[in-house]
Order: C-alpha cells, then sequence, then structure tokens
C-alpha cells in the first residue's frame, strides 16, 4: 500500500465516521432533556445540555478538522492550520446557530 493509498483510506473513513457521527449528533440534541436518565435537578444543577452542546460540537469540529487536513495531505498543498481552524469555527458556529 502506498502513502497515497493509506491517505485516501484514512480521508474515506474519517469522513465516513464524521457523517455517521453528524447525523447521531443531529437527533440526539433535539431528543428532550427528559428521555435521558439522569434527575432533572441534576441536569439543572451541571447546566449538563450546555456541556453536552458544547462536547459534541467540538468533537464534530475537531473530526471535520481532521477531514481537511488529510484532503490538504492527498491533494499536495500544505495546509495553513490557521485557515483550517477558521473555516472549521465558522462552520460548526453557523450549523450551532441554525440547529
Amino acid at each position: 500500500m502506498t502513502v497515497q493509498d493509506d491517505l485516501q483510506l484514512r480521508f474515506r473513513w474519517l469522513t465516513s465516521v464524521t457523517a455517521i457521527y453528524w447525523v447521531a449528533l443531529a437527533v440526539m440534541i433535539h431528543m428532550p432533556p427528559e428521555s435521558l436518565d439522569v434527575p432533572p435537578s441534576l441536569m439543572h444543577r451541571l447546566h449538563a445540555d450546555k456541556l453536552f452542546h458544547f462536547g459534541s460540537y467540538g468533537l464534530l469540529a475537531v473530526l471535520l478538522a481532521g477531514i481537511m487536513e488529510l484532503h490538504a495531505e492527498l491533494r499536495g498543498a500544505m495546509s495553513k492550520w490557521s485557515r483550517t481552524a477558521g473555516t472549521v469555527f465558522v462552520a460548526v458556529a453557523a450549523y450551532g446557530g441554525l440547529d
């Protein structure tokens, strides 16, 4: 297996995982908090909803950044991390805002 083949395999794998995660995230975020097996007093005290949103969008951002980095490697281009981070931040913030 060549380096290019390995990059393509990792890119496809990470893209698939991200797509599945994104769909699961959209479903889970729209579930009512009452459907969770956590006492309401604990949910309110821990701000569990806010923590869940922050963590889940953070993981989505990491996955998207990984895809962008692998895509840049596949093209043979050196990506600028600041541009990647900025693009991912804007994309995830827009998605979160629309959600």
